[in-house]
């Protein structure tokens, strides 16, 4: 991929036709998709370079990553520790199967 196929690719996919970037602001893109992922500075990014920097950036996890991890794995313990308790509680409230139906996909 050449540097004129970057500018094209930032310029017709990448923004919307009413956020229409200005050349400055592409050429900005451009260069910093170049300078990350052309690795041997020859001014062309092959598949072999573009497939070793994604790789790399998958290594690097976000910290707000954690937060969200922790969050969901949290409800779906809460979830699964209540869920086999939902027929006593069917019985004891007196309620139909639609009803409790109802309750659990709410």
């Amino acid at each position: 991929m050449t540097v004129g196929e970057v500018k094209a690719l930032v310029t017709n996919h990448l923004c919307g036709e009413e956020e229409k970037e200005s050349d400055s602001a592409v050429a900005e893109r451009t260069q910093g998709f170049m300078a990350s992922f052309d690795l041997d500075g020859d001014g062309t990014v092959t598949y072999e370079e573009f497939s070793s920097k994604l790789k790399e950036l998958s290594r690097s996890i976000d910290p707000r990553v954690w937060t969200l991890a922790l969050y969901v794995g949290l409800a779906g313990m809460a979830a699964g520790m209540i869920q086999p308790l939902m027929p006593l509680l069917v019985t004891s409230l007196g309620i139909s199967l639609s009803e409790y139906g109802v309750i659990s996909s709410v």
